[in-house]
Order: C-alpha cells, then sequence, then structure tokens
C-alpha cells in the first residue's frame, strides 16, 4: 500500500472508512476498512493509471452498494462493495 491519500468517505453508520490513494504514481487504489472487524480490502483502480487525480472525489451510495470515484462530477470507475471489484 504506497501513495498518498487524496479523498476519504464513511459508510452513514461510520462502519466503513473508504479512501482513495495517488498509487505514488503507479495505480491508484481505494483502501476499505471495516472499522468494526478491523478488516480491510484494497482496490485496484487500473482504469486512473496516469490520469490526472487533482480533482477527483469519491461517493458512496449505501442502497446501491457502490462507491463512484467522479472527476468534475463524471463518474469515472465505480466499485462494487459487495465485490470489491472495479469497473
Amino acid at each position: 500500500m504506497r501513495g498518498a491519500p487524496l479523498t476519504r468517505v464513511s459508510s452513514a453508520n461510520g462502519r466503513w472508512a473508504y479512501t482513495l490513494y495517488d498509487g505514488a504514481g503507479t495505480t491508484p487504489f481505494v483502501h476499505a476498512l471495516d472499522t468494526s472487524s478491523r478488516r480491510a480490502r484494497c482496490v485496484d483502480l487500473d482504469m486512473l493509471a496516469g490520469a490526472d487525480l487533482s480533482g477527483v472525489r469519491l461517493r458512496l451510495d449505501g442502497v446501491a452498494g457502490t462507491l463512484t470515484v467522479t472527476d468534475k462530477r463524471q463518474p469515472v470507475a465505480v466499485v462494487s462493495m459487495r465485490t470489491f471489484r472495479a469497473r
């Protein structure tokens, strides 16, 4: 796990904390931390490798079970919080 944190969002109940890291110039990733069980998952965002990440934000949709990475309010990656896979 390398890189600088860019943006973070937590679930409504505070159980999950999601942080987008720049990947130290390689592949950006989301670190998903379950604060109750102290387990974590990392989700590589290959589609963002080499992209300008200066304006990215995270948006969590608990009903849909997705975490969306947006750039200027446009989705650039969507992560399923059920499978921890990105598209």
